[in-house]
């Protein structure tokens, strides 16, 4: 069986979804061994999804506003500074992303893949070995 690479995808706009569809344009050579899903909160185009093998769509994108379960990134702008903040913004996105990312893994998963490739939807590939030094890798 070929192994698949699971694009995590949050296009609401015209300038993400072409994005996806670079990525997914970049991916075309190597399809002969790889499927590849989609796994998003937003619908994709049409012409897009007929690019690909698969396609998961999950309508809830669930932001975290609830202060107590904010998650705290931090940043280091150099050696002596280290900024731990939950005020980036009004919202944490960690359960939407985290979402996407089981959905399309267990998706995968279900559907009797071995071996699944994480990417992001604003990713571009020019080089492939990495994908199979993975595989054998994994193997």
């Amino acid at each position: 069986m070929k192994s698949i690479i699971v694009i995590g995808a949050y296009c609401p706009d015209t300038e993400r979804k072409q994005l996806l569809e670079n990525c997914i344009n970049s991916l075309q050579p190597i399809r002969k061994d790889f499927d590849i899903l989609i796994s998003s909160h937003v619908h994709v185009p049409e012409h897009i999804i007929d690019k690909v093998d698969y396609y998961f769509y999950d309508k809830d994108n669930e932001l975290i506003t609830d202060w107590d379960l904010m998650n705290t990134p931090w940043f280091s702008p150099n050696d002596n500074l280290t900024i731990v903040s939950s005020l980036t913004s009004n919202y944490s996105t960690y359960l939407a992303v985290f979402k996407t990312l089981i959905n399309g893994m267990g998706c995968a998963k279900n559907l009797g893949y071995k071996i699944a490739h994480w990417v992001e939807y604003d990713s571009f590939f020019t080089d492939y070995d990495d994908f199979y030094d993975n595989i054998n890798i994994l193997k």
